[in-house]
This record gives structure tokens, sequence and C-alpha cells, in this order.
């Protein structure tokens, strides 16, 4: 189900009876191109910022209802449901409401980006190795054994396939910063490593020879 975190009420709800200068005042206010319309507590659909530019100022929203888009997820969904319909409909908000309905709030874009964020690994420390494959080679209990012998673990491991050559991509988020063992392991097992993120081993030492020096010359 949706995380409760993910569920907001930075605004009240349009009602049908709202007039459309109203409704763009609250989307200018809000910074969104959209907000969702309620009868009661019901939701009826998303009134858009580009439906009521057409409109006169004094029309209600009540006119424009066969405008309104139905796009919502429901409290029970996954959020990476939410997440694949706010990125298919283009939605900066998405209206989320109980099975029966009734509207409980929104889905804010910035707020769906830092839930991805966390899914990915992005905001964790240590180092990102990407591979790419052809799918018949994805192995995640090999490429999680290699990394293991390099006293490594995996934290977070995504894959998405490249629409263009439909290679595998495969994303690893790792629990240390160091990967330059990890890199020729992989290598040496033939895995193209398409991109990394850390730091090299040879550079921590070289790093640490030219504090050496420096303390010499001082000396």
């Amino acid at each position: 189900m949706l995380p409760p975190h993910l569920i907001a009420t930075p605004a009240a709800p349009l009602q049908l009876s709202d007039k459309v200068d109203q409704a763009l005042a609250v989307l200018e206010d809000l910074k969104v191109s959209s907000w969702p319309v309620v009868k009661e507590s019901v939701y009826t659909g998303l009134i858009t910022e580009e439906v009521l530019m057409d409109a006169d100022a004094d029309q209600t929203i009540d006119t424009l209802r066969y405008e309104l888009r139905p796009y919502k997820a429901l409290n029970t969904d996954h959020y990476l449901s939410a997440a694949g319909l706010m990125s298919d409909r283009q939605l900066d908000v998405l209206p989320v409401t109980t099975p029966d309905g009734e509207y409980l709030g929104v889905v804010m874009m910035q707020a769906m980006l830092q839930q991805m964020a966390t899914l990915n690994g992005a905001a964790s420390p240590g180092a990102m190795v990407v591979l790419e494959m052809d799918p018949i080679d994805f192995s995640p209990g090999e490429i999680s054994r290699l990394i293991e012998t390099n006293d490594a673990q995996i934290r977070q491991l995504n894959t998405q396939i490249d629409e263009h050559t439909g290679r595998i991509i495969v994303t690893i988020r790792i629990n240390k910063q160091e990967v330059s063992d990890i890199i020729a392991t992989f290598q040496r097992y033939d895995y193209r490593v398409a991109y990394f993120v850390g730091e090299e081993q040879y550079e921590n030492e070289l790093r640490r020879n030219y504090h050496h020096l420096l303390h010499y010359i001082e000396m």
C-alpha cells in the first residue's frame, strides 16, 4: 500500500462549486499544473491548468466536469504503481482515494522522487557500480558472490532494459567506497563495467604517499 508519509494535503481539494479564478489561484500558489476536485468528500477528477486557462474566470468547475481527468491511486496501491502512473501521464500531482472513492490527499512529485531515491539507494553511503550485459547472462547470485569476495555487500540492486540494445543495465549500490578491487574482479569475469562512482584504492594510496612526502619535507 502507499506509505502514509507520501499522502499529503498541502491545500484543500477544489469543489465543483468553485470558480475558475479560484482554481487557478490554487494552482499558482502550489506551483502545480493540476489539482483534485471533489463532490463533498468523493473524488471527481483532476482539473488541469490548460482547461482552466481556456475557460471564463467566473465559470464554475461544475461546468467543466467533462474535462476532468480521472487519474488517481488507491491507498491500497503499491507506490511503484503510483510512480508509473505519474510518469506515464506526466502528472506532478496524483490524487489518492480509498477503494470507495473517498478522497484522502495527493502524492506530490517531489515526495515521489524522494521515495524513488530511497528505493534506488541514491542517498545511501557507499559506491555505485553499473554493469551492462545480455539478459541471459544476468545472475544476481554471481554478482553478489563476486562483490562479497572483496569484503563488500550489496545495499541496493536495480535493473532496467536498454530499449535500443536490449541489454540489461544493472545498478548496484555497495556498502563501501573503495571499488578498484571490485571493478577488477568484474572485469576478470568478463563483465562490462559501464560506469562507477567511488574511491579507487590506488588514488587513496597516492594520497597517503603525498601526505607522507609533505610530512618528510616539513621535518
